[in-house]
Parts: structure tokens; C-alpha cells; sequence
């Protein structure tokens, strides 16, 4: 079943909750992941091409157009702007 725009909306505003969660030491997408689904056995953070992971990363990249998040190269970690 596909999400729902509810569902989506959902899921952008608990990844940057969980960005925002990491304060200066930021996160990792692994535990961007596990903040995100923590109450859905079913979501498999490796499968990339997967509906709700999908979600994840285009909230991620929405955050970063809009320039409220940044991220880590070196570090794999994100961090909300202004930490």
C-alpha cells in the first residue's frame, strides 16, 4: 500500500526531529532511521529503494535545499543548521 501524504508529512517531520535530536554531535542515518520507524519491525533500513525509506531520503533532501540541515562527508552525520 503506498503512503499517504499524511504518512510522508509524518515521516519528514520525525527525521528532522531526530536530526534535531542529535544537537552539535549530530546523527548517523542509521539512527535517523531507528528514531524514525523505532515502533515498525516491518522497515528494513537497508533497503534503499523501499517506500519509507524513500521518504527518508527525500525529506533529508528537501532539509538540506532548504538549508535546514547540513551534512558530514567525512563523518556520515547530519546536524541541524545553527549547531
Amino acid at each position: 500500500m503506498p503512503l499517504s501524504v499524511n504518512d510522508k508529512k509524518e515521516i519528514r517531520e520525525r527525521v528532522y526531529n531526530a536530526i534535531d535530536s542529535g544537537g552539535s554531535a549530530g546523527v548517523s542515518l542509521k539512527e535517523i532511521c531507528k528514531d524514525v520507524f523505532h515502533d515498525d519491525d516491518s522497515v528494513d533500513f537497508e533497503d534503499y529503494q523501499s517506500e519509507n525509506m524513500q521518504a527518508v531520503f527525500n525529506s533529508l533532501d528537501h532539509f538540506l535545499e532548504e538549508e535546514a540541515v547540513s551534512f558530514n562527508d567525512e563523518e556520515d552525520i547530519w546536524k541541524c543548521i545553527g549547531f
